[in-house]
């Protein structure tokens, strides 16, 4: 081993060092950024599946049955360049549908494995906030990028600012110069109208440097919990890919370009928006409330857990009156009429609907209306 590599306990403390100095500066924490930190410095991650143990979960006549699965997951730590090894094992559980529940209980372990290895729990932890989930750490979303801040205003009420309008003419402070001062030989120049000499500065400044985003606020402990609160009624009914499409479909409602910059008040009105609604299943309703809230809120409907149950709740719902191929015609059918390829490319608020209004006919009623759909289509393509 070369000696001037350093050991793999020394990269990993380097590795707190910049978790800490990132904390710090204002960035969020995220799964990317531990993974990005660590691919810096060599540093692989290796799980394996030691063992696993699953119990059915007996559901009410008719309702599909879940299963509670756990498993031992061993973790290995490979640093490419000294080969060095840190090997250990985490305990992770879920109770899911039997296809889901397995995969996320291997998420939960390595969820866990990495909050409580790099010291990421303190970020979210709050007494007001629900039972501590593996998926209550912040996740980055999709397309956005992690910026280094410096030290920020505390949050404002950001909600009375929201419509106000940016101007992309905003112009730049001058610098303050000495007036050129007279001399006998020279008289003083004449100096341009204020209007005419602050657009042409304006002009050149734009050109020569690029506008500043605004640092995000501060991390205060009231939203910090209010976040917590927000992500734990999330992560009850959701996957990560809902949690991350649900953040980025509010930052839009709120104008925002980052999730911090939603306000306490804002967090916590959609915090109790989402206790209202049930996180339960049952034999009638296989997609709780609170996850079709959710899903309203979404432009699609993310590939994962979600998405299986809407398509596995709507076929339920179909073939108890109809058969296979009248159920796959009849959705074939309403992606046409969608403009969608695949149901994840419909918007949340059209499937969720098109379930509701399914679920509330009888099934005589459901069967007319299936069969009166596909006889229509045919009609109208003969």
């Amino acid at each position: 081993m070369n000696t001037t590599t350093p050991s793999l306990s020394l990269k990993l403390a380097h590795v707190l060092e910049a978790l800490d100095a990132a904390e710090k500066a204002g960035q969020p924490f995220s799964f990317g950024l531990v993974r990005s930190m660590l691919g810096k410095r060599k540093i692989i991650l290796l799980p394996c599946v030691k063992s696993h143990h699953e119990v059915t979960i007996p559901s009410p006549q008719g309702a599909m049955d879940r299963v509670r699965v756990t498993v031992v997951l061993e973790i290995t730590l490979v640093d490419g360049e000294s080969e060095q090894q840190i090997v250990s094992r985490w305990v992770g559980q879920a109770v899911d549908e039997p296809a889901l529940c397995y995969d996320r209980a291997i998420t939960h372990a390595l969820e866990d494995f990495l909050k409580k290895t790099f010291l990421l729990m303190a970020a979210n932890d709050d007494d007001e906030a629900a039972p501590a989930q593996p998926s209550m750490i912040r996740r980055r979303p999709s397309g956005a990028s992690i910026q280094s801040t410096q030290a920020a205003p505390p949050v404002g009420q950001e909600d009375e600012q929201e419509e106000k309008p940016h101007s992309s003419t905003t112009q730049l402070a001058l610098p303050g110069a000495a007036p050129a001062q007279p001399t006998p030989d020279k008289p003083a120049p004449r100096t341009p109208p204020r209007s005419t000499q602050t657009t042409a500065v304006s002009k050149d400044t734009h050109a020569d440097a690029p506008p500043q985003k605004e640092p995000l606020p501060a991390l205060t402990e009231a939203w910090k919990a209010s976040n917590a609160l927000w992500r734990a009624l999330v992560a009850e009914v959701a996957s990560s890919e809902v949690m991350n499409a649900f953040e980025e479909a509010l930052e839009q409602k709120h104008g925002v370009d980052s999730w911090r910059r939603i306000s306490t008040d804002d967090i916590r009105a959609c915090c109790k928006q989402l206790k209202k609604r049930s996180a339960t299943t049952s034999d009638i309703r296989r997609i709780s409330d609170r996850e079709e809230f959710i899903l309203t809120h979404l432009p699609g409907t993310p590939a994962g857990s979600s998405l299986t149950r809407l398509q596995a709740e709507l076929e339920r719902l179909n073939v108890a009156v109809v058969d296979q191929e009248s159920h796959d015609a009849f959705m074939a059918l309403y992606l046409e009429k969608m403009s969608a390829k695949s149901l994840s490319e419909v918007s949340g608020r059209a499937v969720i609907a098109l379930m509701r209004k399914i679920r509330k006919l009888s099934d005589e009623e459901r069967e007319r209306f299936i069969l009166r759909a596909l006889k229509q289509e045919t009609s109208d393509a003969a």
